[in-house]
């Protein structure tokens, strides 16, 4: 009321009474019980005994009541004893001991008295042991009346307090057994007299009921399906691995082995057998091929050295002292993975000849031969080191850095070395690179990148070279192309449920140009990861690699992009000789491609359900090997370039919605960089 006349005070500047009426109606705060004791009568000690009070309020208010101070052995129900009681409403109020109340306390006296049960067990529990189905196992225990006089506060058994009276007398009792158990309770009903005893069988019949036999029976053909088509998919996928693995691992041996037949330049790279004309050794080399008898040799922890048998190798005679290691390591190490073997930087070829001829062979010492600016490679021929010869890979000491100025290493050195690097001094192997060698040295790329360059027209003999290598290779190159492009065995699971993905964008915004579905194919599956696997055979073999069977690689590479690509290539004089070599070939494998598409459409599609199972069993299965860490990142970061129109498109989708994507990636988003939400 101040505070109103203080707001008139300053409004009008003079002070105006305010007149009110109070109409109350005064009625009192009384819970009323419809009697004043609770007696809860004999109570065993091991059973409930229920009573019930009411409780009514005699307010014209509600009134809210409790019951506290309530002993550990008296409940008091509903709600535990707390409620609310309108006007004038009566509660029925179970188990009651006194009660008192926050504001006013109502004393409500209890009286019971405890006694022991007239019946007892002679155990408590019954334990059977292991039962066959369609046998029995009996057990016997006694039931007694235990009251026998009718003062029982006189008995060990009597009251627990000091009070009289509970009658003795007969007694009646009754086992209720489940009506589905398996046991049975002889006598299941009868009467003591007091003092009186009797025995009891409890007998178990384990049984299996016919439904129950049904269920099993059909759980465990379920899993056993489940089982075996879990096994034939890791089996398929299995086979499709090793089949396309296989395939693409003979075709980098046979690639391998055939580039090296022949003479490679150490400096350019080039060699006399490969489809890349850009990589093609068109000048005339003299070689031939000369077979070694090498010991492998191994340190034994200080100057003892433990020689192997001899093991012949295949080398040539122009070979640089490098390529011969590379290939002793490859032929007398073939049984080991490359990441096994020493490194050829940490091992030296040693020639013997005789008991006391030793001699440690190098790509450059005292006796390289210079020619003005120019520094040959040193060679087996440069060496003349004969047919049959005897040569050793030792490790690497320091005695043999006293007459071994440094070893030519691939890859640790640039082709041809810069101005004012040894006095301007050129190394070369096999032919002087006069035209890269003239080119500034932020020019020179690297061998793919010179192998995009435009080809050149090559004389006759040239071709008929590549067109030899090709046809040499073609078994290899169509099996690996039948293996990737086969639908005999079972497709990848993901393969189909992205394809699947694919087909389903595509109606659901109206595509219908089957060759915009055939580019989503192609760029998904071929191009992200075949291509990438075919360029680089490390990733998935413990090999060795090098620029001339990369460029070898990159030939069959760009061919089987060309193969799935639709529109076709027209050549004529000036298109590249690598197109040239599989243009009879590449609309045959344009053919596979397409069959392959079609044929991933035809079969059943995958689940959801199936591919998360998919997944989780890779999971489980390569969890050791993965680092999920580094993946989940690399994910995030594709995310992150395209985060707003991911958000958009979550917030649109209804699936998406339900299962709050949405919000989930802004949570993500939040943790990882800070990024600002709407969260």
């Amino acid at each position: 009321m101040s505070a109103v006349l203080l707001r008139w005070k300053s409004e009008l500047q003079h002070v105006q009474p305010a007149c009110f009426t109070v109409h109350a109606v005064v009625t009192s705060s009384d819970l009323q019980f419809d009697c004043t004791e609770v007696d809860f009568g004999f109570c065993s000690i091991s059973e409930s005994v229920k009573s019930s009070v009411r409780l009514t309020n005699l307010s014209l208010l509600p009134q809210d009541f409790g019951f506290v101070g309530v002993p550990e052995f008296i409940d008091v129900q509903p709600n535990d004893g707390f409620g609310t009681l309108l006007p004038q409403e009566t509660l029925e109020i179970l188990r009651i001991s006194s009660a008192r109340f926050a504001k006013e306390e109502f004393v409500l006296p209890c009286r019971a008295v405890g006694v022991h049960p007239p019946l007892e067990l002679s155990h408590s529990l019954v334990q059977f042991g292991a039962t066959a189905v369609g046998d029995h196992s009996t057990a016997v225990l006694h039931l007694a009346n235990r009251h026998t006089e009718r003062n029982q506060s006189k008995q060990t058994s009597g009251p627990v307090g000091k009070h009289t009276g509970v009658p003795a007398g007969p007694r009646l009792f009754s086992f209720a057994v489940p009506g589905d158990s398996d046991l049975s309770i002889t006598p299941a009903a009868g009467r003591l007299l007091p003092g009186e005893r009797c025995p009891v069988q409890v007998t178990f019949r384990p049984r299996l009921q016919d439904q129950v036999m049904k269920d099993e029976a059909l759980r465990l053909l379920h899993r056993a399906k489940f089982l075996h088509e879990k096994e034939l998919q890791r089996n398929r996928l299995a086979e499709q691995e090793e089949s396309a693995g296989e395939s693409f691992y003979m075709l980098f041996r046979a690639i391998k082995h055939q580039v090296d037949k022949g003479p490679v330049d150490a400096v350019t790279g080039k060699a006399k057998y490969t489809l890349n004309d850009n990589r093609l050794l068109r000048e005339d080399v003299e070689y031939k091929t000369l077979t070694l008898n090498v010991a492998t040799a191994t340190g034994g922890g200080g100057s003892v050295v433990t020689a192997t048998p001899t093991v012949p190798a295949k080398v040539l005679d122009c070979d640089t002292i490098t390529q011969v290691k590379e290939k002793l390591l490859e032929q007398t190490w073939k049984g080991t993975s490359y990441s096994q073997r020493p490194h050829i930087d940490s091992l030296l070829l040693e020639w013997r000849a005789g008991v006391a001829g030793h001699l440690i062979l190098s790509d450059e010492d005292l006796t390289s031969v210079v020619q003005g600016s120019w520094k040959r490679l040193n060679t087996l021929q440069h060496y003349k080191v004969p047919d049959g010869a005897t040569v050793a890979l030792v490790p690497r000491n320091n005695k043999h850095h006293l007459h071994d100025s440094h070893d030519y290493m691939p890859g640790e050195k640039t082709p041809m070395l810069d101005d004012g690097d040894e006095g301007g001094v050129r190394l070369w192997h096999l032919v002087k690179a006069s035209e890269e060698s003239e080119l500034p040295k932020h020019r020179r790329g690297s061998v793919r990148e010179r192998g995009g360059e435009r080809a050149k027209a090559i004389p006759e003999i040239y071709l008929t070279r590549l067109l030899s290598m090709k046809g040499t290779l073609q078994k290899f190159v169509d099996d690996l192309f039948t293996a990737i492009l086969s639908t005999s065995r079972p497709v990848p699971l993901a393969v189909k449920y992205f394809f699947d993905l694919l087909d389903e964008q595509a109606l659901q915004h109206n595509i219908t140009d089957p060759e915009t579905i055939h580019i989503w194919k192609t760029n998904s599956l071929p191009l992200r990861f075949w291509i990438n696997i075919l360029k680089n055979p490390q990733f998935i073999f413990d090999v060795q690699t090098s620029d001339h069977v990369d460029a070898v690689l990159s030939v069959i590479a760009q061919t089987f992009m060309d193969s799935c690509t639709i529109a076709d290539h027209k050549l004529g004089r000036d298109s590249p000789i690598n197109k040239l070599l599989y243009a009879r070939d590449i609309p045959r494998y344009k053919q596979m491609v397409e069959r392959y598409y079609a044929d991933i459409r035809q079969t059943i599609s995958a689940s959801d359900q199936e591919m998360n199972s998919a997944l989780a069993e890779l999971s489980r299965n390569y969890a050791a090997e993965v680092n999920c860490l580094v993946a989940l990142h690399e994910l995030y970061k594709y995310i992150n370039k395209y985060y707003d129109q991911i958000i958009t498109a979550l917030e649109d989708d209804s699936t998406a919605q339900k299962m709050q994507l949405g919000y989930r990636l802004q949570q993500i988003a939040a943790a990882v960089e800070n990024k600002v939400t709407d969260l």
